[in-house]
């Protein structure tokens, strides 16, 4: 949930921007685990969290924000779908300059391009804060 446009939020809810960023920093500072996540050993990668530990995270991000805000949770709910669309729609358009750049310059083939299109519609590449999507 990094990465919110505040004021795309706040416009979607309709409530003011300032009410939306402080009421996230309120929730993030909320949900934030009382220890930090394990980072695994010297020789092992940290264990990510499952698709579960995921839901159940953004379900308490949901609840805790529609809460703060006053809102009613499946309206939160749709905004940061819509924003999470938008946000993802505008990275597919930079990533797709960078490829036609890259295919221009003879660094890569059209078929290689619509590979790279094809594994991040398919959520295999990282997304623009680090973690996969989806």
């Amino acid at each position: 949930m990094r990465g919110l446009d505040a004021a795309a939020l706040a416009k979607d809810l309709g409530v003011t921007e300032a009410k939306v960023t402080a009421a996230l920093q309120k929730v993030h500072e909320a949900l934030k685990p009382a220890t930090p996540p394990k980072t695994g050993t010297s020789t092992t990668a940290p264990t990510p969290p499952t698709a579960a530990d995921k839901t159940a995270r953004d379900k308490a991000f949901v609840s805790a924000l529609a809460k703060e805000l006053g809102v009613d949770e499946a309206k939160v709910t749709a905004a940061l779908a819509k924003e999470r669309a938008a946000h993802e729609a505008q990275h597919k358009a930079e990533l797709t300059t960078r490829l036609d750049a890259a295919v221009t310059a003879g660094k890569l083939t059209a078929s290689d391009k619509a590979a790279v299109l094809k594994a991040f519609d398919a959520g295999v590449l990282a997304g623009p804060a680090g973690g996969p999507r989806g």
